[in-house]
C-alpha cells in the first residue's frame, strides 16, 4: 500500500484544523487540485475540515479566496461521501462566519439536502444553532421558489422544519 499522499495530506488536514493558512498556502499554489481534493476517510474537504472547526474563519475565509481565483468555484460544495456539503457542516457545527462566506458564493446552496434529504436550514435547527438557523431563515426568505412547491415551509420538508424547530426549544423562531 502507497501512504505518499500523507506528506501533502496530513499538513493540509492540520491546517485546516488550526486556522494556518500560512503554512499551506504554498502547497496550494503547486498544486492548486488540492484545495478541493476529498482528504479524509469520509471524503472531506480541506474547506469541509476547516468549516467543521468553527474556528478556522481565516483559513476558510483564504481557501474560498483561493479557489474562486483560480477558477474552481464548481468545486467549493463537494460533497463528503456522507453527502454533506461545507454548507452542511456550518449548519451542523453553528459556525455562522463561514456559513455566511459560503452562501456568499452561492445563497441556492441553503436548498439543498444531503444524502438523508436534510437541508442546511434542517441541520441547524435539528442540532440546536439558533444563530445559523436564523441566518438560513433569512436567506431563504429572500430566494424565489424555483419551483411551485419548492419552498422549505411546505409539505413533508416544512413539516419537518416545524419539528424540528419546536424539538430544538426555538418556539420564537
Amino acid at each position: 500500500m502507497n501512504y505518499d499522499h500523507l506528506a501533502t495530506h496530513l499538513p493540509i488536514h492540520k491546517a485546516a484544523l488550526s486556522d494556518d493558512w500560512e503554512s499551506v498556502s504554498q502547497i496550494f499554489e503547486k498544486d492548486p487540485e488540492l484545495m478541493t481534493k476529498p482528504m479524509s476517510y469520509l471524503g472531506e474537504t480541506p474547506l469541509m475540515m476547516a468549516v467543521g472547526t468553527n474556528n478556522s474563519h481565516h483559513f476558510v475565509k483564504r481557501l474560498v479566496d483561493r479557489i474562486l481565483a483560480v477558477g474552481a468555484a464548481d468545486r467549493l460544495f463537494v460533497t463528503s461521501s456522507r453527502g454533506d456539503n461545507p454548507l452542511h457542516r456550518a449548519a451542523m457545527t453553528g459556525n455562522t462566519i463561514d456559513a455566511k462566506v459560503l452562501v456568499e458564493q452561492n445563497p441556492g446552496m441553503t436548498r439543498v439536502p444531503n444524502s438523508d434529504g436534510y437541508t442546511p436550514l434542517n441541520l441547524a435547527a435539528w442540532h440546536r444553532n439558533k444563530g445559523t438557523l436564523r441566518y438560513l431563515l433569512r436567506v431563504m426568505a429572500g430566494l424565489v421558489p424555483e419551483e411551485e412547491g419548492s419552498s422549505p415551509y411546505t409539505g413533508v420538508a416544512g413539516g419537518n422544519l416545524i419539528t424540528l424547530v419546536i424539538e430544538a426549544g426555538f418556539l420564537g423562531i
